[in-house]
């Protein structure tokens, strides 16, 4: 099967019923992902299950494993899920990978509100990891 058509199967995957088909397709759009996929990944950060969600996060956020990087405002979407994100599991990898992208400002000011108002140690963790990360491209 070619790279077309396993990207293919994993968009119709994405809109499947069943949340283990869809965090199948979610994960495997992390190597995959072109521009056809924004909108199904930004859609998918707002899935019922949050293993889809947390998936999306990575598969968005790390581009790293890309072989373009993806046109979107990824920060803007990781900032959104950091803060109101009903998983705590969702919001520490959202928070983990704020701390991979490139230098922003609003990045910066949503980890230390993440530092100030939250109380869960690996979500402190990761955000105190982005923030010096952040930080360290000011430089």
């Amino acid at each position: 099967m070619s790279n077309e058509d396993t990207l293919a199967e994993a968009l119709r995957g994405m809109a499947d019923p069943d949340p283990k088909v869809r965090a199948q397709a979610t994960g495997l759009l992390d190597h995959l992902a072109t521009e056809a996929c924004v909108a199904p990944l930004t859609k998918a950060l707002t899935d019922p299950s949050a293993h889809v969600r947390r998936l999306a996060v990575h598969s968005l956020g790390c581009q790293d494993c890309k072989v373009a990087p993806l046109k979107v405002d990824i920060v803007g979407l990781l900032i959104e899920r950091a803060l109101h994100d009903t998983s705590i599991r969702v919001r520490r990898v959202t928070v983990h990978q704020l701390g991979l992208q490139p230098l922003d400002k609003r990045a910066i000011m949503a980890l230390e509100s993440i530092l100030e108002r939250e109380s869960d140690e690996k979500l402190r963790s990761r955000a105190e990891f982005a923030l010096k990360n952040q930080q360290s491209r000011r430089a």
